[in-house]
């Protein structure tokens, strides 16, 4: 099933694959080819990184979370691992962006959550008690993710799976969770504990999310899809309802 949907999405939806523009992932997989899962570029002042946190992980999805309950499982694999690393470090791009389904561990056996899940599992480093495991699950490997991004001065993780709008911020990070872009319920927002989130600005969908990009600041605006005829006056499609700064790091 895995090879099937590779190959679909490939088809209709291709990514890119590493050249003089694009690295990525260069070691084809025996059944599929070249899987075009993991990829990143620059563009003017900004580096964008696209990672996978699916084909390598061996955790299945659904279940309860909990204090005793183990993410391991899900990972990058080292191989996406290391090459993050490297492009972070190779790149003197003043802003520094991370795609991500969901954060590589999360804080419930679905894999949700934003900066409270960040903590946890390859993502963050410790057990699901809060205890330190990355030493022993991960020997060889030099920091967790987070750490690795803070290192390298990252500016935002843009993450999905939730499905509604919230900002959050660790350690100089913003953790951006992109709304659902084409509900039908106006305002949607589940309970965001139930789904992890405890602190940050949070709206519901629906709605993108624009990110423009100078070499002195980068701003996201939370722009919002609304039906033909708005249930209110200020309820226009197109409406900005966030906005936000991050400027570069002081040194780099």
């Amino acid at each position: 099933m895995p090879v099937w949907a590779n190959t679909m999405r490939k088809r209709y939806f291709p990514n890119p694959v590493p050249d003089p523009f694009y690295s990525g992932n260069a070691r084809p997989d025996p059944h599929a080819g070249l899987l075009q899962d993991y990829y990143a570029f620059e563009w003017g002042e900004a580096l964008f990184v696209v990672l996978d946190p699916f084909w390598y992980s061996a955790r299945p999805r659904g279940g309860a979370g909990g204090a005793s309950f183990d993410n391991w499982g899900r990972t990058l694999g080292e191989d996406q691992y290391r090459w993050l690393g490297h492009t972070l470090a190779a790149s003197s791009a003043r802003f520094k962006f991370i795609f991500v389904h969901h954060l590589v561990g999360g804080e419930s056996r679905e894999g949700r959550g934003g900066v409270e899940a960040s903590r946890y599992f390859e993502w963050g480093g410790a057990n699901g008690d809060g205890s330190n495991g990355f030493s022993e699950h991960r020997p060889g490997w030099a920091e967790p993710i987070h750490q690795l991004l803070v290192r390298h001065h990252v500016s935002a993780v843009f993450h999905g799976h939730d499905h509604f709008y919230a900002r959050q911020e660790r350690d100089g990070v913003v953790y951006q969770l992109v709304p659902q872009p084409g509900h039908a319920r106006v305002d949607n927002l589940p309970r965001t504990a139930d789904y992890g989130y405890l602190s940050g600005t949070f709206e519901g969908a629906s709605g993108i999310l624009r990110v423009s990009v100078t070499p002195s600041v980068c701003t996201v605006d939370y722009v919002r899809a609304y039906p033909a005829a708005p249930v209110r006056g200020d309820r226009a499609n197109g409406t900005v309802t966030q906005r936000y700064q991050i400027a570069p790091p002081a040194h780099p």
